[in-house]
Order: structure tokens, then C-alpha cells, then sequence
């Protein structure tokens, strides 16, 4: 090996550990960071269908738009609420990321935890690129192919990117 391959090696790895950064973050954020508790009024409940290109696979996305922001939420929040209704959001102190959803029901008080990490696919992306970003930083030396293993890092990079902007609900794309 010459320097020139043990400079991008440790690049590599720098970027690994930060994709591996960036999973723990979005875990702590979702379940430990601290929450701040705001009220809103909800002004339209949207729910928009998709399907695969042979329209296998049908997938609704339901949206809760209030005065300050859109938000998706699961079909069954989605079903409990009304247009004109004030609900209590916690949202991450950190990242402003939805948490949890607090219903009025007369001498009830109801919980909904949302968000993407916790009822979205986040609880399936997050781990899965934490466990190919471990995956890359213990079998970092048998990748022999250089080009190869810079394409596989910055591809896990970028997936743990794309899972915070998610995460925080930015319209980015």
C-alpha cells in the first residue's frame, strides 16, 4: 500500500463513523433527548395513496397540517382527529422532530407516539444502516478493491443522510 491509500482508508473511516454517528443521534433524539411540549390547531387532514408501477403495492401516507407545519402521522391518529381541533405536540428540543400526539377526549387524555423512527420505516432503515456501517468499519481491511469500498462508504453516508432529513420531516426532495 502506499500513502495515498492509507490517507483515503482513514477518510473512509471517518466517514463511517459518522454515518454510525448519525444513527445514534437520531436514536437518542427519538427516545432520550428532551421534549418541548407546544399546542396547535389542526387546519387539514390529508391522506394520499400510492402504488408500485404494477400496483402491487399500495401505500397511504396521512399528513395533519397545523398552522405552523405538515406532519405525517399513522392511519390510526389519522382517524381520531378533526379539522379545527387543538392537539398538544411534543416535539425534539433538538431537532423539532414530532414524538408524541396529545388527544383531549373529555376526561381522557389520549397518547400517539409518531414519528419516523418510531412508527414510520425509520425502525426499519435506521438499524439496517447502522448494521451495514458497523459491517464496513469490521470488515473494513478484507474490502481489497479500493474504488469499491469508497463507493460502499460514502453509499452508507449518504442513506444516513437521507434518514435525518426524514427523521426531521424535511420536504427536501
Amino acid at each position: 500500500m502506499n500513502s495515498n491509500n492509507d490517507s483515503t482508508s482513514k477518510q473512509h473511516r471517518i466517514v463511517i463513523v459518522a454515518s454510525l454517528f448519525i444513527g445514534v443521534f437520531l436514536y437518542l433524539d427519538a427516545y432520550l433527548f428532551p421534549l418541548k411540549h407546544t399546542t396547535e390547531t389542526i387546519t387539514k387532514l390529508s391522506a394520499y395513496r400510492s402504488s408500485g408501477r404494477r400496483g402491487t403495492s399500495n401505500y397511504t401516507t396521512f399528513t395533519m397540517t397545523t398552522e405552523v407545519r405538515t406532519y405525517d402521522i399513522p392511519a390510526l391518529l389519522f382517524t381520531e382527529l378533526r379539522t379545527d381541533s387543538k392537539i398538544g405536540l411534543e416535539k425534539s428540543y433538538i431537532t423539532g422532530a414530532i414524538r408524541k400526539v396529545h388527544l383531549d377526549g373529555g376526561e381522557f387524555t389520549y397518547i400517539y407516539t409518531v414519528g419516523y423512527l418510531r412508527t414510520g420505516l425509520g425502525k426499519i432503515f435506521v438499524p439496517a444502516m447502522m448494521l451495514a456501517a458497523l459491517a464496513m468499519l469490521l470488515f473494513f481491511k478484507v474490502i481489497d478493491n479500493i474504488r469499491g469500498r469508497a463507493n460502499l462508504t460514502y453509499a452508507v453516508f449518504i442513506f444516513a443522510l437521507l434518514l435525518l432529513f426524514a427523521h426531521m420531516e424535511l420536504d427536501i426532495f
